[in-house]
């Protein structure tokens, strides 16, 4: 064949295949366009602007107690993650708003947990972050350090930041190694101590902190960790003895909210007894909670409570608490004298309650309209037969007093009382005239719970 004649060929077949390729790509365009109009038929949620997916979105955050919703970074059966793997329209919006990476919880134990952790945070702009690490004790060094090194590159935006297992020794390897910290937006501090870590140096990393209010620390002992306390409105300490539990209160004179599960019992005020060898106890005495207004006394060993360590310290602080709980490990040391040490009360629990001081209490609301004017929540919980096999005389008790601060609110006399509890382990058989009155305070308004752990009374 002649050269001019291949060329010719060559020529043809290059104008067919162009013609054949805008065919095809406009057969494509046709069939997208068909597609795009039937998923808006099919899936109408894809018209939906991109901002308002991405609110419907940070709905979808699991929920979780405690004030924060943590998202698990591995969850891939949770959103954000499960979002992500919808479709590429809603992998592109997730990905694009970052309140969604930033509340963060991450296994530091895992080989992949630095990249994991950077890749979230890169995420999260500029967002307000919350961060809870945990597994520290058990983890590999350069694993813990390559985390560190991002939580110090994102510490300005942290909020609420939660260490779990860390090992206070590991935090100061880290604090070391890293440049210097800077938690100015830290509100909320969370320590849970390694069980294998009792490190005798002070952490400092957390001092430099203008706005945090909130701390919980589980075994972490106070002196080991330098913090802002003056500022602290809300502490919350477990595993602590006295002392530790005294030295909080010496440092944290604005407290609003104090509780303590201390396996030694209430916070001794005066004794000194309290081991703290070397040190002047009057310097361990706290001058005053002026700003004091929940006090909770939980699974303490009723043989350690004194009650008059308690009378002692509400008469020298004076504290205007509108909520006070107590929960110990058997019966309880409350007298009615505490009581009428805290009048502003709003809030009452009290777990396992003598019938005693039960039957005084109601007594006490009935005739006396100085004892405990502004409450208006009140509950019992018990989990002790004796105290069940006495119920229907307790309720009995109950019912007048409760009929009265409710028809006292009518004229203003006293707040209104807007709760009472009562809650017990196994089922008690009562009497519909026991019930009667509490069902018509329920129908009137009152929320009443009358339960045990398998039937509703009221």
């Amino acid at each position: 064949m002649r050269h001019s004649d291949l060329r010719s060929i060559v020529d043809d077949t290059t104008r067919q295949i162009s013609y054949y390729e805008s065919l095809v790509e406009n057969l494509r365009e046709k069939r997208q366009a068909a597609q795009t109009e039937l998923d808006s038929v099919v899936y109408p949620v894809l018209t939906l602007p991109p901002e308002i997916t991405a609110e419907f979105f940070l709905w979808c955050l699991p929920a979780f107690s405690g004030g924060t919703e943590w998202n698990q970074v591995r969850a891939m059966d949770e959103a954000p993650m499960l979002l992500s793997h919808v479709c590429s329209a809603w992998r592109d919006i997730a990905f694009s708003t970052p309140a969604l990476w930033a509340n963060i919880k991450l296994e530091v134990l895992r080989p992949h947990s630095p990249d994991l952790f950077r890749a979230w945070i890169a995420r999260t702009g500029d967002c307000p972050l919350s961060v809870h690490l945990y597994h520290f004790g058990w983890t590999r060094k350069m694993h813990s350090q390559a985390i560190f090194e991002t939580l110090v590159d994102c510490a300005s935006r942290i909020q609420c930041l939660e260490l779990v297992d860390i090992g206070v020794a590991r935090v100061l390897q880290m604090q070391r190694a890293c440049s210097a910290w800077d938690f100015r937006s830290l509100q909320r501090l969370t320590i849970v101590q390694a069980r294998d870590d009792h490190s005798d140096t002070s952490l400092g990393a957390f001092a430099g902190t203008p706005l945090l209010r909130e701390v919980f620390l589980d075994e972490a002992r106070p002196w080991t960790i330098s913090l802002p306390w003056h500022q602290l409105t809300k502490f919350t300490g477990r595993l602590y003895g006295n002392a530790d539990c005294l030295e909080v209160l010496r440092l944290c004179p604005n407290l609003v909210e104090c509780t303590f599960a201390a396996p030694e019992g209430v916070v001794d005020i005066h004794r000194s007894d309290i081991g703290m060898d070397g040190y002047d106890r009057e310097q361990y005495r706290p001058s005053g909670l002026p700003a004091l207004q929940s006090l909770y006394i939980l699974d303490c060993d009723y043989s350690e409570f004194e009650d008059d360590v308690l009378t002692t310290f509400l008469s020298r602080s004076s504290p205007p608490l509108r909520k006070f709980g107590i929960r110990l490990s058997s019966g309880t040391g409350l007298q009615m004298a505490h009581l009428l040490l805290m009048p502003e009360l709003v809030e009452v629990e009290i777990w396992r309650p003598p019938w005693f001081l039960y039957d005084e209490i109601f007594r006490s609301l009935t005739s006396n309209a100085s004892f405990l004017p502004k409450l208006q929540h009140l509950a019992f919980k018990s989990d002790s037969r004796t105290w069940e096999s006495s119920l229907p005389y307790l309720l009995r008790i109950a019912a007048p007093a409760l009929t009265h601060r409710w028809q006292a609110r009518q004229v203003g006399e006293l707040a209104e009382l807007k709760s009472f509890r009562v809650v017990w382990s196994d089922v008690v058989d009562l009497d519909e005239e026991v019930l009667a009155p509490f069902k018509i305070l329920a129908a009137e308004g009152m929320d009443i719970c009358l339960k045990s752990a398998n039937r509703v009374y009221v």
